[in-house]
């Protein structure tokens, strides 16, 4: 009985151990927080409307991260997926960094870029107001993070 008991005990005490050491997946170091995918109010077409849309992406390390080359681009289209394309849209990140705890809010159309905002520089809207991607990718390829949206809903989706 005493022998049951002790090897009950052993068999709980290693699947907590398991239990308590599998590993948190961890966060990505840059990662998105906001996407206004519908511009707010109607669609002219006007530099103004046309920034309405933008995503916001956070650095979460305690280090300042170097942005160039990193793309930010929207899910493909089908006739694009059928090409092999990645993408519709793409904005590549030049010499920029993101310090640490900080955030950069992309704009779809065209600005002055700062240290907290950068522009695409496009003169139509590029996020599906109806469902679509927002993807980061490294200089190397590697997806870093996405936002996604499947409807219309508000217009804003956090992420």
């Amino acid at each position: 009985m005493r022998a049951r008991t002790l090897a009950a005990a052993l068999v709980a005490a290693l699947t907590a151990a398991l239990c308590l050491a599998a590993p948190a997946e961890a966060a990505p170091a840059l990662q998105f927080t906001y996407a206004r995918y519908d511009s707010p109010g109607t669609d002219t077409g006007s530099n103004k409307s046309v920034n309405g849309e933008y995503v916001t992406i956070r650095n979460t390390t305690n280090r300042t991260v170097n942005l160039r080359g990193y793309v930010l681009h929207d899910a493909p289209s089908a006739a694009n997926r059928s090409k092999g394309r990645k993408w519709n849209y793409a904005y590549t990140f030049g010499s920029y960094s993101l310090a640490a705890g900080k955030s950069v809010t992309v704009y779809t159309g065209t600005g002055s870029a700062g240290s907290t905002s950068r522009y695409w520089g496009y003169k139509r809207y590029v996020w599906n107001n109806d469902g679509d991607t927002a993807t980061l990718r490294s200089p190397g390829g590697s997806v870093v993070d996405s936002c996604v949206w499947r409807s219309k809903g508000s217009g804003s989706t956090r992420c």
